[in-house]
């Protein structure tokens, strides 16, 4: 809604006149009475339009990001502007909260929305859990569950470079987050089959065989979500690894996945070095714990 403009006025403004502005001859004082007053309401209209600009959901759409980029908040490539206004609106209370597993895991979920083979307007599930066995669980209902004592047996029986359990047991603030699809058996990003995968040739060529595999997730979704847990995690925490299941069950509360060796890429079995973790899934690691 817009203020009330100087020409809608301009009758008033010089006492009621009417004839100035409609006898023939008689009403040029008023054209140019109207044209001054005109020139003010764009001054107006452009401080008026200015000021809902810093409103979000009242100004216009194409100031949400400078609004973003103010208030530190990350729309994902999917989130419709109406999830995303809502998110701005309540950036003091998010901000007072940083640090907190919940808020890191609603806001991967919230810039995850309609990625990859979810579809428009559906949410990954998104656990945070700690080495205490604390899960936060962002549904995909968007509501929060939180599960204690289940343990994440993610290297409790090697460790780091086959170290004794015992001595990582002491690293509390190891922490893995989980990101699954909502439904089905089906990752959020399709699996490359291997190198010769033709969606692997055309993004790294038939030069690049020693890379290995992964999922087609693209560049610019896996340097934001390493962007939003280095913003959003607590300063005290350490990111072992990012896991993409390919199904919501794996690596849950009720099915743990992990055997306690997770900890290194391979393990011996009868002598014979062997892949560790388990193959339907991708695992990303940060060099520097997120």
């Amino acid at each position: 809604m817009s203020p009330r403009m100087l020409r809608q006025a301009l009758n008033t403004i010089i006492g009621g006149t009417r004839w100035l502005a409609n006898v023939p001859g008689a009403n040029t004082g008023f054209k140019i009475a109207y044209s001054i007053a005109r020139i003010g309401d764009l001054l107006i209209e452009t401080a008026w339009e200015g000021m809902l600009a810093a409103m979000p959901g009242v100004g216009t759409p194409t100031a949400l990001p400078l609004i973003a980029q103010a208030r530190g908040i990350l729309q994902g490539p999917s989130e419709s502007n109406a999830s995303f206004v809502q998110r701005l609106v309540a950036w003091l209370t998010t901000w007072a909260q940083a640090g907190s597993a919940e808020i890191l895991a609603q806001q991967i979920q919230s810039f995850l929305v309609g990625q990859g083979t979810m579809g428009a307007g559906i949410y990954p599930i998104v656990r945070v859990v700690d080495r205490s066995g604390n899960w936060v669980i962002a549904n995909a209902d968007q509501s929060l569950t939180l599960v204690t004592g289940v343990p994440f047996p993610w290297d409790n029986i090697g460790g780091w470079d086959y170290h004794p359990g015992a001595a990582v047991s002491g690293w509390w603030s190891d922490m893995w987050i989980i990101v699954a699809p909502p439904t089905g058996s089906e990752p959020i990003w399709p699996l490359y089959t291997g190198t010769s995968d033709p969606a692997w040739l055309n993004n790294f060529g038939a030069n690049k065989a020693t890379l290995g595999g992964g999922h087609q997730a693209p560049l610019s979704i896996a340097q934001s979500v390493l962007s939003l847990i280095a913003t959003w995690k607590g300063a005290h925490t350490w990111f072992r690894a990012v896991i993409w299941p390919s199904n919501p069950t794996d690596f849950s509360p009720g099915s743990v996945t992990a055997d306690g060796s997770f900890g290194n890429w391979s393990k011996n079995v009868g002598g014979v070095q062997t892949p560790d973790r388990l193959a339907s899934a991708r695992y990303w690691i940060p060099a520097v714990g997120g």
